[in-house]
């Protein structure tokens, strides 16, 4: 048996309209499920070695309903759990506790159908742990699948985030317009080399007139390739939104995807102004390799082709290097 298990969420839109009696019923297989059975050292540090599974959903969503399925094999019904903790982060390092939850035993029949155990309430966080405190007296702990309503957590407020690469000295310029409520409203810029670990660069307090927009600038005098955003705060530093994530490339080479985010199939445009042969590498938010390959472009526009078979949901960056010069693209599939 595996010690830990980490997987990204795969996000579920779905309405389900059936005449079955038992539309959401789950099987008694055995190996249908999640389950620890030795203990290991907990993402949150505060929780020391126990039993836990983490989800990393890529981006931040806004959380729903949760519907969770104990294991419901006959044999193995009492790994089931009985009780766990759900911590939220936004970033995979600072944790919050959310709520601890009572699950109730699976039946051990084909009909079972699991059951809505908490309403998240549009929380807006990246990644979700859980904790297993308590089965039901067996050897191992968990439980057999889970589903979560989510929505993105992007701002419709936040209106044209425009970024320049090439700005005064090399400098990167953001600037984008805003049209909400702007009372106790603040704007936190943040870069990110990676787009999963965030440095905060500034906050600007929202302008306090009658405009229907206003317009803001954040200048950020770093010369790398990097991922920018801006998150909604209130005056007590309560996150509120965040806006689409936008990069910029300082090298040769320009990268853009349509779609973006895809589902079967995106095409990856890329404009390079250097020579010889290019390399590149798609790879998932844990630093896996799930593709490679190379071009030898016979002009300054070539493509690149991005199946989405065999890919989980989630985020992935897209590096492509030629000689010197390498820019990356962050992906989400979906």
């Amino acid at each position: 048996m595996m010690k830990y298990f980490k997987v990204i969420l795969i996000i579920l839109f779905s309405l389900r309209l059936s005449a079955q009696c038992f539309p959401d019923r789950h099987n008694t297989t055995w190996f249908d499920a999640w389950e620890s059975c030795e203990t290991a050292p907990n993402p949150n540090s505060l929780r020391g070695d126990s039993h836990w599974i983490l989800y990393d959903l890529g981006y931040d969503y806004s959380l729903g309903i949760m519907h969770l399925w104990n294991i419901n094999d006959p044999e193995n019904i009492d790994d089931g759990v009985k009780k766990m903790v759900v911590d939220y982060s936004s970033d995979g390092n600072t944790w919050h506790e959310y709520e601890a939850l009572n699950i109730s035993q699976g039946i051990g029949r084909s009909i079972y159908e699991g059951e809505d155990i908490v309403d998240f309430n549009g929380l807006n966080v990246r990644s979700l742990l859980f904790n297993i405190v308590e089965n039901y007296g067996g050897d191992c702990f968990g439980f057999a699948e889970l589903k979560i309503g989510v929505e993105p957590a992007t701002s419709t407020d936040i209106v044209g985030l425009d970024i320049d690469c090439d700005d005064v000295g090399n400098a990167t310029l953001l600037e984008w317009t805003y049209d909400g409520d702007m009372k106790n409203i603040n704007f936190v810029v943040e870069r990110s080399n990676d787009g999963v670990n965030w440095k905060f660069l500034s906050s600007l307090r929202a302008k306090n007139t009658m405009a229907d927009k206003n317009k803001y600038y954040y200048k950020d005098a770093n010369e790398d390739d990097a991922f920018y955003r801006i998150t909604l705060t209130d005056n007590d530093d309560n996150r509120l939104n965040t806006s689409d994530v936008v990069y910029c490339t300082k090298s040769n080479i320009k990268l853009s995807a349509y779609p973006n985010p895809f589902s079967d199939f995106s095409k990856v445009e890329v404009y390079s102004l250097g020579e010889g042969i290019m390399y590149y590498r798609l790879t998932d938010i844990l630093g896996n390799k799930v593709k490679e390959g190379s071009i030898n472009p016979s002009s300054t526009f070539t493509n690149i082709d991005i199946s989405g078979d065999n890919l989980a949901n989630g985020a992935y960056f897209l590096e492509v290097i030629q000689g010197e010069h390498r820019s990356q693209l962050k992906m989400i599939k979906i």
